[in-house]
């Protein structure tokens, strides 16, 4: 795959328009606009938007001649700002994830800020349930200088927004393999091969790292309690460790998750016994409170049939799966922090999972009430 990175000019406004609209309407908290404000804006004021000043532009990443990646840079421009540099919208098509491509757009942004003779700063604001793009500001050097309660509003649902800056000068080189473009020229061209080999290193990290986790949970609750090492905290070492920034992985899901769903298991069990009708009542008590309490763990949800089964003393809470819990975050914590780059755990402790009130497979407009 070639990537390539450019400023997006006026012949360009049909494929930016599209994507856009598709970003507002696929990702409606990662933005402070709206859907329904922009979808009916033409083509001729979104070629004026493109063509506009050589201070401010929108980069776009291109595969195969495809847009698939948004971002905007700019400088400000009071008096009094001049020193400051500007992102904003970040925004790569899910298809095309996990491909370096944010992280391009970034690298890209920030050479055109270092352009800009007087430039010290680049400022941008992310809303704080983007853990994914959090995580990519700070590996960058981006620090959180500030936090909006309740800065959007979408669906009734309440959403924070961080500020976070980049001093130009502590910054070190990102970017700077970049091009200097002309107005019309790549100022990328970004092979993946190098990407390739980082990304083998970190599936490496990944692999060690749950393999560390469920080793000390095993040897520290011991055999009797194997079964349920195995078939719960096993699947949480999958988010701890091979995806750590999505909500499911952050302590409200995974400690609340494991927590009430095996009460529920122990409960359910000293009600109904050990039969059929007890696992299918616990598993769908466990359920229904993990999306209520918006505690999702999905390795959780194989507690109640183990705590029914194995007719679960109430001391199981604590050994073993508070007990079991602790080895996997001793683990986690530390080997989150150790490799360059990589995003510490937890991302934020009260995430809620999933972030809004979307239960089984209805569309988020029929879910607007729930939110």
């Amino acid at each position: 795959m070639t990537l390539t990175i450019r400023r997006l000019l006026p012949p360009d406004a049909p494929a930016y328009l599209t994507l856009r609209l598709r970003a507002l309407a696929q990702e409606p908290s990662a933005f402070g606009s709206s859907h329904e404000e922009e979808v009916g804006r033409q083509l001729p004021e979104v070629e004026h938007f493109l063509g506009g000043s050589d201070e401010r532009h929108i980069l776009g990443a291109f595969v195969a001649d495809e847009l698939v990646g948004l971002t905007g840079v700019g400088r400000e421009g009071g008096l009094k700002s001049r020193h400051q540099a500007f992102v904003r919208s970040v925004y790569v098509a899910p298809e095309h994830r996990r491909r370096g491509i944010a992280l391009q757009l970034m690298k890209a942004a920030l050479t055109r800020a270092r352009r800009w003779d007087g430039v010290e700063w680049v400022t941008l604001s992310v809303t704080a349930d983007q853990s994914a793009a959090v995580g990519l500001y700070r590996s960058l050097g981006f620090t959180e200088v500030g936090r909006m309660p309740d800065a959007l509003r979408v669906d009734g649902q309440r959403i924070d927004e961080l500020m976070m800056a980049l001093e130009l000068a502590s910054a070190g080189a990102h970017g700077a393999e970049m091009k200097a473009p002309g107005l019309a020229e790549p100022i990328a061209a970004a092979r993946t091969s190098g990407w390739a080999h980082r990304r083998a290193a970190r599936l490496a990290w990944c692999l060690l790292g749950a393999v560390a986790a469920v080793a000390l949970a095993m040897w520290v609750v011991g055999p009797s309690h194997h079964g349920f090492v195995l078939a719960s905290l096993g699947g949480s070492t999958v988010f701890l460790f091979g995806l750590t920034r999505v909500p499911a992985a952050q302590p409200r899901a995974l400690i609340g998750g494991h927590l009430a769903t095996a009460a529920i298991g122990i409960a359910v069990g000293q009600w109904l016994g050990s039969g059929p009708l007890a696992c299918a009542v616990a598993t769908s008590l466990a359920l229904g409170f993990m999306l209520v309490a918006r505690c999702v763990h999905p390795p959780a949800g194989a507690n109640p049939i183990i705590m029914v089964q194995a007719q679960a003393p109430w001391s199981a809470l604590l050994d073993p799966v508070l007990l079991g819990l602790a080895c996997l975050l001793a683990v986690a914590t530390p080997w989150s922090r150790a490799y360059p780059g990589l995003c510490a755990w937890p991302m934020n402790p009260m995430e809620p999972s999933p972030l809004r009130m979307d239960w089984g497979g209805w569309p988020d407009g029929d879910g607007a009430a729930l939110k």
